[in-house]
């Protein structure tokens, strides 16, 4: 097994799609997205591409994470479901799949795991790309510095 710390693959190109983090001050994209949040009232919402062998590494090395909870984001389950353990909840719930206009193409399903102030995401249904954008534009609006 490789002894390496996990901290370098938290980059841009490590699986993760995108990464912000919220709090009082509003919310910022971060160039360097962290699995955790910073200081007292924020939290952060991170978006894995699970086609990433990378993103599946940084999932299995992430403290705390339960088993069941790891298993959901790598299966590909679609049975709606959501569970505890541990203090995260996770589960799969329903959604819409979405072409890349927003236009409604059927059903589809939406992966996440929470635990206290960070909320993971598996890509699924384009319902994500379309909340990640209007994230963007809500930061750049309000021109949130780190």
């Amino acid at each position: 097994m490789d002894d390496r710390p996990i901290d370098p693959w938290d980059a841009p190109l490590s699986g993760v799609l995108c990464s912000f983090r919220f709090d009082g001050g509003g919310v910022r994209e971060l160039t360097e997205p962290g699995l955790a949040p910073d200081g007292r009232g924020s939290w952060t919402w991170t978006h894995l591409s699970l086609g990433d062998v990378r993103a599946i590494a940084l999932l299995r090395n992430l403290p705390g994470l339960p088993a069941e909870a790891l298993e959901l984001f790598v299966s590909g389950e679609t049975r709606i479901q959501i569970a505890e353990d541990d203090g995260w909840v996770f589960g799969v719930l329903p959604d819409l799949e979405r072409d890349l206009s927003g236009r409604p193409q059927g059903s589809g399903r939406l992966v996440f795991a929470l635990e206290g102030r960070r909320l993971l995401t598996r890509p699924g249904p384009a319902r994500v790309s379309v909340v990640r954008g209007a994230t963007r534009r809500r930061a750049a609006q309000r021109r949130i510095r780190p």
